[in-house]
């Protein structure tokens, strides 16, 4: 019995024994692995840091665990798409200022004019006047209606409308105004239907119409025809004018104040058609622009 005993103690040291070297051994393993893992951590989360707190320079070091490199590649893309939607807000900000400024700048001057004794306020002066009110309540109304289409929280009002109906009648508001400068606007006859915010269609319409005018070729034809598919719940409405928008300006004509150099000797806002792009992603639709010797809008109701 006492070499029974004598052989369990033994057991039972040696099993201790092998414990302890176990536990020392996954200790210094421990410390030679997890400890690059935690300097590693802590510098691509101060790198994270830097960037929440506004820097857009941040380099990351290269990460020897696959897990720390995707976050780091993809921390880089994050960086680079806040620096350039910054560069937008700052640029889109500096374009408003000016654009408020330019009407505001007006009506200050012709009033201070009028009130010093320069100017009589007869009906040519207060045309004027109106024309700039105008101008600066059209800005303002439309930054109000690009912001509140913008927010995740918004959702259009729709409805089943007839897309035939509203384009007799865009075509009926736009008729004096194409008139004047020889154009046409030719809408199908054939009927179908869409579901969607009414108002919102119209603005869209609207935009897209006055655009044609404004920019199109005189003594043209706006020709504005659509195609259903009954099988895919679908309807394409294309708007194509005669009239040219430059290659290198085309992947921008959607963006918010953005103007094309012709665009720029004519009146307008340069939210007009980022109006449109921001209607048509909140009803979930597509819209794409194309030009070559003639410029069409397509617009995809789903």
């Amino acid at each position: 019995m006492e070499g029974i005993g004598y052989l369990l103690s033994a057991a039972w040291q040696v099993l201790l024994i092998s414990f302890l070297i176990a536990f020392l051994a996954a200790v210094v393993l421990a410390f030679f692995v997890l400890y690059p893992l935690k300097r590693q951590s802590e510098k691509l989360a101060s790198a994270l840091e830097r960037i929440a707190n506004g820097e857009r320079d941040v380099s990351f070091p290269e990460q020897k665990v696959l897990e720390f490199e995707t976050i780091a590649e993809a921390s880089l893309v994050l960086q680079g798409t806040l620096s350039k939607e910054e560069t937008l807000r700052d640029q889109w900000t500096a374009d408003i200022a000016h654009d408020l400024r330019t009407p505001v700048t007006v009506l200050k001057g012709q009033l201070e004019a009028i009130s010093d004794g320069v100017f009589t306020a007869d009906a040519k002066r207060l045309d004027l006047l109106l024309r700039e009110t105008g101008r600066l309540e059209n800005l303002i109304n439309s930054l109000s209606l690009l912001t509140r289409l913008e927010s995740p929280n918004f959702k259009p009002e729709v409805q089943r409308i007839s897309l035939t109906d509203l384009l007799r009648q865009t075509q009926a508001r736009f008729e004096a105004e194409a008139a004047k400068r020889a154009m046409v606007v030719s809408i199908p006859t054939k009927q179908a239907s869409v579901v969607a915010d009414t108002a919102l269609l119209t603005r869209s319409l609207d935009n897209l119409i006055s655009n044609a005018i404004r920019y199109g070729e005189a003594n043209s034809t706006i020709t504005i025809t659509f195609e259903a598919d009954g099988q895919k719940n679908a309807v394409w409405l294309c708007i194509e004018n005669e009239g040219h928008i430059d290659q290198a300006f085309l992947p921008h004509v959607f963006d918010r104040l953005s103007r094309s150099e012709h665009a720029r000797s004519t009146e307008g806002s340069g939210l007009g058609l980022a109006i449109v792009k921001a209607i048509v992603e909140a009803h979930h639709w597509t819209i794409e622009a194309e030009s070559n010797k003639t410029t069409r809008f397509i617009l995809r109701f789903t």
